[in-house]
């Protein structure tokens, strides 16, 4: 009662709209007339972070590479400032769509002879309105971004490189490849795709160049739902790579794209004796997933690799079967 009396006499609450109105001008000041802004009052501490997202870029292209709804946004940046970027790294974005600002980091990569312009592979979805959004922008449109952030995904150790991807998770990969082999690293690399159908096959030209340019990379495709004849890979990544990998031991591993994938394989690396800090992870969605610890086991039993140390591999050798006895 105490509580309502107290409401009473403070009255209404009043919405503060010039610190959204503030954000609006710094973020959006830039953006083509033709991007209507609405004039929406949204509580202060809803817009107290973007004044981060100052930064500008201008999309210089955008392409359809695969019909199932991938996309390749080509992005220039136009503010004038430095990019120090490292493979791996990402931008945020910030985009008002229906009266809602939203933002989300998005993986990029150099475009060839970076010269202030980068590449962005976008996986367009019916439920998606910040992707179709994007997807519609034209040649011209300015965008507000914060960045680089995040970390490198170049390995801090010596050794060879796995990269296993799901979908639109190529596209970072694209730019640590072309890093290695612009510092002269010739490390050997493998680079594991995972994808559901043949359509969404796409820059099948850019992995070739990459291969040409490094002797010691290449590429393996792997569809869940393959079509007749298909002679790639078949099977979701966790099922078909585990028994490609005939050596774990001083390997780093890089894992990038669905949660599911990250956590299973992540756990089934680690299971098997593969030290943490030689896993690299980058999530995209189902970032809250949690692996179950059957299906984790079931992966690490596919590896063909028998060259690391773990708990599980002394007792196999002590010839204790610890998941017969689970």
């Amino acid at each position: 009662m105490d509580r309502e009396n107290r409401r009473r006499k403070r009255g209404p609450k009043v919405v503060d709209t010039s610190v959204a109105d503030a954000a609006r001008e710094v973020i959006f000041r830039r953006r083509p007339a033709s991007v209507v802004v609405p004039n929406v009052a949204v509580h202060k501490s809803r817009w107290s972070q973007f004044h981060k997202y100052s930064r500008r870029c201008e999309v210089t292209a955008v392409e359809r590479l695969a019909p199932t709804g991938t996309d390749l946004l080509t992005l220039r940046i136009t503010d004038g400032e430095d990019f120090d970027f490292e493979p791996g790294q990402f931008i945020g974005l910030a985009v008002e769509l229906n009266g809602e600002l939203r933002t989300r980091p998005f993986c990029v990569w150099p475009a060839p002879g970076f010269d202030s312009e980068l590449r962005l592979l976008l996986r367009v979805v019916p439920d998606g309105p910040l992707s179709q959004y994007l997807a519609e922008r034209a040649p011209g449109d300015v965008l507000a971004f914060r960045g680089p952030l995040g970390r490198s995904m170049v390995p801090e150790h010596p050794g060879a490189l796995a990269l296993i991807c799901t979908g639109v998770g190529l596209g970072p990969f694209l730019g640590l490849v072309r890093h290695l082999i612009d510092r002269g690293d010739d490390r050997p690399v493998r680079l594991y795709w995972g994808l559901r159908l043949a359509e969404d096959i796409c820059l099948i030209d850019e992995l070739d160049a990459l291969a040409r340019d490094h002797l010691n990379f290449a590429y393996h495709v792997s569809l869940s739902c393959p079509p007749p004849g298909w002679r790639g890979l078949v099977g979701r990544v966790t099922h078909s790579v585990p028994p490609l990998l005939n050596a774990l031991a001083d390997h780093n591993f890089v894992l990038c794209g669905n949660g599911a994938m990250i956590a299973e394989l992540h756990g089934a690396l680690y299971e098997a004796g593969v030290p943490g800090e030689r896993i690299h992870r980058e999530f995209y969605f189902n970032t809250r997933y949690r692996a179950e610890p059957a299906t984790v086991t079931a992966i690490r039993r596919r590896f063909a690799a028998n060259d690391v140390i773990s708990p599980l591999t002394i007792f196999h050798a002590l010839g204790i079967d610890l998941d017969a006895e689970a």
